[in-house]
């Protein structure tokens, strides 16, 4: 059978020897004497060993219970490490997200519960926006930190690299069509503007069918097979195909989201716990 010795009784021990005496532990610890006496009693029970010896009105701790000090001290100082470590943070104050739609299907919901569990003390306020928007928000200081399309710099840390693509219905055939229906997001929008340079530039026509401000608008209206878009790879989705036979169009780029800070958010714990948070989901961590 294991042997188990109650974290209790080992501060009630540690009381003693540093106060000298049952009385002052007493009051350091707000126990009872009785406690305190019955605290030791089981504990040497326990170890089979006397852990004390009087020395007019003080105790003295023997050799036995200076062997136990030594643990009893690391011991409790690991179980306040835990709780420091696993239990809740004591970091309070707030944190304003900003993220691109095109991470929120998923991303969004893990990276919220995530913080939240760690962080009850700190107050979280997303806003979902386009880059231009959420650029907006950082320089004015109403954003603190934001996930956005960027290039990779010191200040603005990679938090994924995927290619761009053009996704239709899997069952839209638009080959043979002259003109391309397009569905985009409303403007300002950074992969708007791509497509519609890439098609102008390539001499291809094009018709625009659809806008929306939202990405899950755009998917709807791909998914109905009004026609094409342009996004980043991870809006592939069952029922979404990528387009590689447009082969008469340039060659894609690459689509970098990047992790940037306001200037107006420097030296807040809060805003670093997020940082390291959304660092644990970046696709260079993966």
């Amino acid at each position: 059978m294991a042997r188990i010795i109650d974290t209790n009784l080992l501060r009630t021990f540690v009381a003693i020897s540093d106060c000298g005496g049952f009385g002052r532990a007493s009051e350091r610890l707000h126990f009872a004497q009785p406690t305190i006496s019955l605290h030791m009693k089981r504990l040497e029970e326990l170890l089979e060993t006397k852990l004390f010896r009087r020395e007019g009105r003080n105790m003295v701790v023997t050799e036995d219970g200076h062997k136990l000090l030594r643990y009893a001290r690391r011991i409790l100082t690991l179980n306040e490490e835990v709780f420091s470590s696993v239990g809740p943070s004591g970091i309070t104050g707030s944190v304003r997200l900003g993220m691109i739609q095109d991470l929120t299907e998923e991303l969004l919901s893990d990276l919220i519960r995530d913080f939240s569990r760690d962080y009850p003390g700190v107050r979280l306020e997303v806003n979902v926006a386009n880059t231009a928007e959420l650029k907006e928000g950082l320089k004015t200081g109403s954003l603190d930190i934001a996930i956005m399309a960027g290039s990779e710099s010191a200040q603005t840390p990679l938090f994924r690299r995927e290619p761009i693509v053009w996704i239709g219905n899997e069952h839209f055939d638009w080959r043979d069509q002259e003109t391309i229906p397009l569905v985009l997001c409303s403007s300002p929008c950074g992969l708007r503007e791509l497509a519609l340079s890439l098609l102008e530039a390539s001499g291809v026509k094009w018709r625009l069918v659809f806008t929306s401000p939202s990405l899950s608008g755009v998917k709807a209206a791909v998914h109905a097979g009004l026609g094409v878009t342009l996004r980043g790879a991870s809006a592939l989705e069952p029922g979404l195909v990528r387009l590689d036979d447009l082969s008469r169009l340039p060659a894609l780029p690459q689509f970098d989201i990047v992790v940037r800070k306001s200037p107006h958010a420097e030296g807040s714990p809060a805003i670093h716990a997020m940082e390291e948070l959304v660092s644990t989901f970046s696709s260079q961590n993966a």
